[in-house]
């Protein structure tokens, strides 16, 4: 029994739910800009602090926030510094491990796939930090720049498109997913196109074969023809349609 075809509404809340996932965290610690400039974190907090300005040595607590044992993701990557645990996170729970050949399991990298290909920009004052690496390994968008032409921009697919208008702005749509899969099915139905051709090639192309006989000559051999059944399926004898069935036979009178 098939099951039912989601819709898109529904796979974008499943989409959103995994991601949700996927960014969840627990506890409660306190972090602290690592960088010189305005940190836009890959989620809101709790509270729902999204960005987070630099250190001021004269404000007391200025580049700090309170969060989840998820933001640790960017105190590995130098972008912010832990300054204490104030509430420890949760144990571990004991989930069902799954295989990549479960119909359960979605890997982190499925999970943030993505198609098409689009221009985005920075639309904060301050750096960007994408929630996977673009293909090209961006991770890090700096913000807009007027006197530097293309800064705070880049190139990725339309999962950046759950950041859109809030972090990221879009500017060009250079190739839309129905259009990438558009183009995949006409490159396979090019490539079974080439492939019959290059098989034919490869056969009269092979070098002439002289033998005491002759001459041999190398030509595609042909799909053979399904013979029709008869009678206890065996192949019946070849008769010419215009062969008169009473030739070979004397008539006395």
């Amino acid at each position: 029994m098939s099951s039912r075809k989601l819709t898109r509404y529904e796979n974008q809340l499943k989409k959103k739910a995994h991601i949700e996932e996927i960014q969840s965290g627990s506890g409660i610690i306190l972090y602290e800009n690592s960088t010189s400039g305005t940190l836009t974190l890959p989620r809101p907090t709790k509270s729902g602090l999204t960005d987070v300005g630099p250190v001021n040595p004269k404000i007391p607590g200025s580049g700090q926030f309170q969060g989840d044992d998820y933001y640790m993701i960017l105190v590995k990557t130098g972008l912010l510094k832990k300054i204490k645990t104030i509430k420890p996170s949760d144990p571990p729970q004991n989930k069902k491990i799954l295989l990549e050949d479960d119909h359960q399991y979605e890997s982190k990298e499925k999970l943030q796939a993505g198609k098409g290909f689009y221009l985005y920009e920075n639309n904060t004052q301050g750096m960007v930090l994408l929630p996977k690496p673009t293909d090209s390994g961006v991770r890090e968008v700096q913000p807009v720049n007027p006197r530097i032409p293309g800064s705070g921009r880049f190139q990725g697919d339309n999962y950046y498109m759950q950041m859109v208008p809030r972090e990221l702005r879009l500017i060009k749509a250079y190739r839309t997913p129905e259009q990438e899969t558009l183009m995949e099915e006409n490159l396979m139905n090019e490539n079974s196109s080439v492939n019959e051709v290059a098989e034919e090639k490869l056969i009269l192309d092979q070098p002439e074969t002289v033998t005491e006989s002759g001459k041999v000559e190398h030509v595609p051999v042909p799909k053979p023809v399904q013979p029709l059944n008869e009678g206890d399926g065996e192949k019946g004898p070849e008769v010419l349609l215009n062969e008169n069935p009473m030739d070979g036979i004397e008539i006395f009178d």
